[in-house]
């Protein structure tokens, strides 16, 4: 498993997203242009510059005319979820929030979720999503951690449980039509053993990154810099040359 992290700062400055705009496909830059947040052009946009980044690792493009990689495209499942048109067994997933985005990459299904901890001041409405998302034993678990170790690190809490619930889902292609109270993601693994969850913190706890997959160990997280990777693109494109994204 590969597992690329990069921080959206570099795209905020205009000159510099336009400049890598035209690096991801069409169909991503045009839904970009709907997005009216710059910071969410800007997270969307590096997601996309990370898939590439990977594709281009593993020898694939979704570019046109890129010389020494397959080109392949994005074709989605019953449930929306992306996946690559060529029967490579590449497979791969994206999330962003807040200052981060990241791209996870396989040979099986997998899912990656990021998500900033939430304030202290939104804890009772934590409260009211766990209980609505979460079963029985998170939020006993939660309630818990709140009364031995505060709200904050009832947050913290939080957020993990949630990441590791939309990672899973992501992992199945289920999407939203798998109830998320319906399965429980306190333990490393699922119940049935055949998959498990990876959680890491990137910043002070303030951001909670999980992982699910086939895979027991784990992933090793590589963080690339956006200002280098878009010189890298600028740069080799002036001489004519191949693009590294």
């Amino acid at each position: 498993m590969k597992l690329y992290l990069a921080k959206i700062t570099p795209l905020l400055d205009p000159a510099f997203f336009e400049a890598l705009l035209s690096f991801v496909p069409k169909e991503r830059q045009d839904a970009i242009k709907k997005i009216r947040c710059t910071e969410d052009q800007a997270r969307s946009l590096a997601a996309g510059l990370l898939l590439e980044y990977g594709l281009r690792e593993c020898g694939y493009t979704l570019l046109e005319k890129e010389h020494g990689k397959q080109k392949v495209s994005l074709v989605y499942g019953e449930n929306g979820k992306p996946e690559l048109s060529a029967d490579n067994g590449i497979f791969f997933n994206l999330t962003h929030s807040g200052d981060y985005a990241a791209a996870a990459f396989d040979t099986m299904p997998l899912g990656v979720d990021i998500e900033k901890v939430r304030e202290q001041k939104q804890h009772e409405n934590s409260k009211k999503l766990a209980a609505r998302f979460f079963c029985k034993r998170e939020q006993e678990f939660l309630e818990k951690v709140e009364k031995q170790k505060g709200v904050a690190a009832s947050e913290v809490a939080f957020i993990k449980l949630w990441t590791r619930k939309e990672s899973y889902v992501k992992a199945k292609g289920t999407g939203i039509k798998l109830p998320f109270d319906s399965f429980c993601v306190l333990e490393p693994q699922t119940e049935d053993h055949t998959l498990f969850f990876h959680t890491v913190t990137p910043e002070n706890e303030s951001y909670q990154l999980s992982v699910c997959s086939g895979r027991e160990e784990m992933p090793k997280i590589t963080t690339l810099d956006l200002t280098d990777i878009g010189k890298t693109i600028i740069i080799k494109t002036c001489e004519g040359g191949e693009i590294h994204v």
